[in-house]
């Protein structure tokens, strides 16, 4: 499904008719949250010559996306007639909970009784959508009473439980290939501006990944990745493309692979930082940190793991 902010037009607030006309041939669900919009996804539907197949996505009291109160009535009134002229197929109904990671949030609490308002509002217009969501992956793994017909689970898919209550077994990571080793002597300046001197003589090694990758500056000089069978510290500065770790006195060979989060299955016994553990380090949530990988890392599906590769 596509979300409401995924399709709109760089010229304006709503899709644009190619876009809208794509998503109806190619069968995929929109969200919908205000009547220009789905009067946009009706023109583009009619020029694809297909019904689209839209989710009304209500305000449940975060601000944001979703229709507002004072204007839901009005969007199920317009997808209704809609519906009558065969433009649009109301096929879901959905909201979006504010504090689900929290337990019992009065938040929480609130946004329920408006679903639930909305749903009725939908039903009296006439609309009759086959499923109801309300629940992202907190509050699947912590508010059943938010289930209804089907629960969203993004986060949850790569291993991340935003409410902190269930673990989830980590679905991704990335490695880096070492692309320089060097020996250095006490007192070395490390990175930009100098911020690491090392204190003893010591060997670094330079693997290809920078902040243009994800990896976020701020958490430089306090994270750690695996590497020859040790956790290695960031020293230094995050650079744009690079990273330095160090070794201490171990060694290690040009092209053996770091592990900047795991898991890593075929490396037995590693213990690699996690995704969790990197959010610390930089002061933010692991939802960052995933998202903020950047398109020059690859990406391979291996079973039911993704693992992202920096190659240079």
């Amino acid at each position: 499904m596509l979300p409401a902010s995924s399709h709109r037009s760089s010229a304006g607030s709503t899709p644009s008719t190619r876009t809208s006309a794509s998503a109806a041939r190619r069968n995929i669900d929109v969200a919908v949250s205000d009547r220009d919009h789905l009067l946009a996804v009706a023109r583009g539907a009619r020029t694809a010559g297909r019904r689209a197949r839209v989710h009304l996505h209500v305000d449940t009291g975060m601000a944001r996306d979703g229709a507002a109160p004072g204007t839901w009535a009005g969007l199920c009134a317009a997808a209704r007639a809609q519906e009558l002229v065969g433009s649009v197929r109301v096929v879901g109904v959905m909201g979006h909970l504010a504090c689900a990671g929290a337990s019992a949030a009065p938040a929480d609490l609130s946004g329920r009784a408006a679903f639930r308002v909305g749903l009725a509002i939908a039903r009296r217009s006439g609309l009759r959508p086959r499923v109801r969501h309300l629940a992202a992956t907190a509050a699947t793994l912590t508010d059943p009473m938010s289930h209804y017909d089907m629960v969203r689970i993004g986060a949850g898919l790569v291993g991340i439980d935003p409410s902190d209550t269930t673990p989830l077994a980590p679905a991704l990571s990335l490695t880096a290939p070492v692309i320089a080793v060097r020996r250095v002597p006490a007192g070395t300046g490390v990175g930009y501006d100098h911020t690491h001197r090392t204190t003893r003589p010591t060997n670094l090694a330079l693997l290809p990944l920078g902040y243009a990758d994800g990896l976020p500056r701020t958490a430089s000089g306090r994270a750690e990745v695996w590497l020859a069978g040790a956790r290695r510290r960031v020293v230094g500065r995050i650079s744009m493309d690079q990273t330095v770790v160090d070794l201490g006195d171990d060694n290690v060979a040009l092209g053996d692979e770091a592990i900047v989060f795991g898991p890593v299955a075929d490396v037995p016994g590693a213990a690699p930082p996690t995704m969790g553990e990197w959010a610390g380090w930089a002061g933010t949530i692991a939802h960052e940190i995933v998202t903020g990988i950047g398109s020059r890392v690859g990406r391979i599906h291996v079973g039911s793991t993704v693992a992202l590769r920096t190659v240079r």
